[in-house]
């Protein structure tokens, strides 16, 4: 695994703990599509991003368990982002019931269990798919994500239409659906690859050809998934940056009215902790001024018109016409 990778592994796992432990400190449960991430990150670490898969088997009796365990984890992932999926578009319902997937762990298992794999193998599948009881073991495994993939693509069809209305929300269905589609075909690809192998061994044209399509699929599915997801917190993090970057544009314009630096100004505007509140205390100083009679640079006045229509175009006060010019209330 080269250096970049587990770099960009460490950053990540990094990143999800300070998301973590930001939640614990808030006494709040970590949502699903943190979980979800929580659970990804644990199984791409068994792949061998910063220790040689070998020897993380090898520490569980080389028995090839560190596939199962991986496999377990990437249940629980899907599981979580179908329902954080299922909370964006509001059908939580029934998809917040963990049975289904507890079953599905637990008769995988059995399967797995079912025949000897002595010694660890990179390629475990493709070795092991000839035996009936692993044939049964990645059937349902793959089964499971194809039935979580089906129902990503099902909600969309119960998602409350208005609340899909708009083009974010829009844009995150379709990429809900093409990830639900792209997962669900390399689990049915998946399914057929290791039935031919059980039926023919994995030499043949048909085995060959299936079996470097899954990864792409999988995890072209799984990006879009995330993508969809990163849309609404990435555009409310957006208008947040917009929120203070207007905020600090405003004081700076504002700063020689009243003798302060427009550098410093900006800066403290910026990271404050409410630009809303600050942004109108900002704008009932500057119409106190000009209700007093004193006299403002052209570009605050236009500010303060800006502000104006703002705050107060619904407001029970506004800035009286003998005092501030009367474009200001325009």
């Amino acid at each position: 695994m080269s250096v970049l990778t587990a770099l960009i592994a460490l950053l990540l796992g990094g990143v999800l703990a300070l998301r973590t432990v930001s939640a614990l400190r808030r006494r709040t449960r970590p949502g699903p599509a943190l979980l979800s991430a929580i659970l990804g990150f644990i199984a791409l670490m068994t792949t061998g991003v910063l220790v040689p898969e070998g020897v993380l088997d090898g520490w569980l009796g080389g028995t090839n368990l560190l596939h199962l365990i991986r496999n377990l984890l990437v249940l629980g992932a899907v599981w979580n982002l179908r329902r954080a999926i299922a909370l964006v578009i509001d059908v939580e319902n029934k998809r917040s019931n963990p049975t289904p997937l507890l079953v599905l762990c637990l008769v995988v298992s059995v399967f797995f269990a079912s025949h000897s794999h002595e010694g660890t193998h990179p390629s475990f599948i493709p070795a092991y798919a000839h035996l009936p009881g692993i044939w049964a073991y990645g059937t349902l495994y793959m089964a499971g994500v194809l039935w979580m993939a089906l129902d990503i693509v099902r909600g969309m069809r119960e998602g409350r239409l208005e609340q899909l209305a708009t083009p974010p929300r829009l844009a995150s269905m379709w990429l809900f659906s093409g990830g639900g589609v792209l997962m669900g075909a390399a689990s049915a690809l998946e399914i057929g690859y290791m039935t031919e192998v059980l039926l023919h061994g994995n030499g043949t044209p048909l085995a060959v050809g299936l079996y470097p399509w899954f990864s792409p699929l999988l995890y072209g599915g799984i990006g879009f998934i995330v993508l969809g997801l990163l849309i609404p917190p990435v555009l409310s993090a957006l208008g947040r940056l917009a929120v203070r970057l207007a905020n600090s544009r405003r004081h700076a314009l504002a700063a020689p009215v009243f003798g302060l630096s427009a550098s410093s100004s900006a800066i403290r505007a910026f990271v404050s902790a409410d630009p809303q509140a600050d942004t109108y205390n900002l704008f009932i100083r500057l119409r106190d001024r000009a209700v007093a009679g004193n006299s403002l640079p052209p570009p605050v006045e236009l500010l303060l018109q800006e502000m104006n229509r703002k705050f107060t175009r619904s407001a029970s006060f506004r800035i009286p016409e003998e005092v501030c010019p009367s474009e200001l209330h325009n």
